[in-house]
């Protein structure tokens, strides 16, 4: 990662929230605590999704363009702040962004050299490509599917009642299967 999110998706303030962990708006002796389990949820729920909640710029590095286009493995993909390569003299150049095309029409979202051109040689070497990458829904928790924010306060909640993992049918639980199952369909499959 080389930016992370300017924000959290929510807060303690958040009055839905605060209503699902049934607290009053003056009992606020446990924000920080609160604010705590949002940071842990969202992060639990990006690497269960492999989507990226709030706005931030990930660096994706390659050993090399390949043949065709490059799968991007994180969801949603806003842009592509710039593409770096290690050229066979063993220099580093950018790729100019008129030279290549991101598809983001699609899951996986994928990088493409334009029409009538390929990409460029690299020197054969590990993480001789580097992508970095914008990703994430927007700046605010107001930018996320309602099915996210609804998982995120699902499991803050959890995260708040049962301070430890729950042991449930014979195993122990750290995702209830009602967050689960709200994030299945999300799932972003690379």
């Amino acid at each position: 990662m080389i930016s992370g999110p300017g924000a959290k998706p929510t807060t303690s303030a958040d009055p839905i929230l605060r209503s699902h962990l049934r607290l009053e708006a003056d009992e606020t002796e446990q924000d920080d605590l609160i604010d705590s389990f949002i940071g842990l949820a969202t992060r639990r729920i990006e690497n269960f999704t492999r989507l990226r909640l709030i706005t931030q710029t990930m660096r994706l590095n390659l050993n090399g363009f390949g043949r065709c286009g490059i799968e991007i493995p994180v969801w949603p993909v806003q842009s592509i702040d710039k593409v770096t390569y290690v050229d066979g003299a063993g220099d580093t150049q950018t790729l100019d962004a008129a030279d290549y095309r991101l598809i983001a029409s699609e899951m996986p979202n994928e990088l493409h050299p334009v029409y009538g051109s390929s990409w460029p040689v690299t020197r054969d070497d590990l993480a001789s490509v580097q992508i970095d990458v914008i990703a994430g829904y927007g700046d605010a928790g107001t930018d996320l599917p309602d099915e996210l924010m609804g998982a995120l306060r699902l499991l803050v909640a959890h995260y708040f009642l049962h301070r430890e993992a729950l042991f449930a049918g014979g195993s122990v639980e750290e995702i209830p299967h009602g967050v689960t199952d709200m994030l299945r369909e999300l799932v972003f499959w690379v």
